[in-house]
């Protein structure tokens, strides 16, 4: 496990194996970063890691499932933007 702390809130970046127990006595809460299908594909068309295109657009509609007051829009927003957003919702 890895962790990594900045201002308001804690990065912990788990093995597969374990992942629960490595939040035991933290607060956390589920955020989904959910920006459009077309913003998706090309953010992961971008990356060096190449996933599956179909495989994208399944993850992409089964993430709807989440309720929305979990889902944040970064559609258009920078990396800065999108974190200033993340921060905005954990505070309310």
């Amino acid at each position: 496990m890895q962790m990594r702390s900045s201002p308001g809130f804690t990065t912990i970046r788990l093995e597969r194996s374990g992942w629960k127990a490595g939040l035991d006595g933290l607060e956390w809460r589920v955020a989904i970063v959910l920006p459009s299908l077309e913003e998706t594909l090309r953010r992961a068309s971008q990356q060096e890691k190449q996933v599956k295109r179909e495989l994208i657009r399944e993850q992409h509609q089964l993430a709807h499932g989440w309720p929305t007051e979990v889902r944040l829009d970064t559609t258009g927003l920078t990396e800065s933007e999108s974190l200033a957003l993340l921060l905005d919702r954990l505070r309310d």
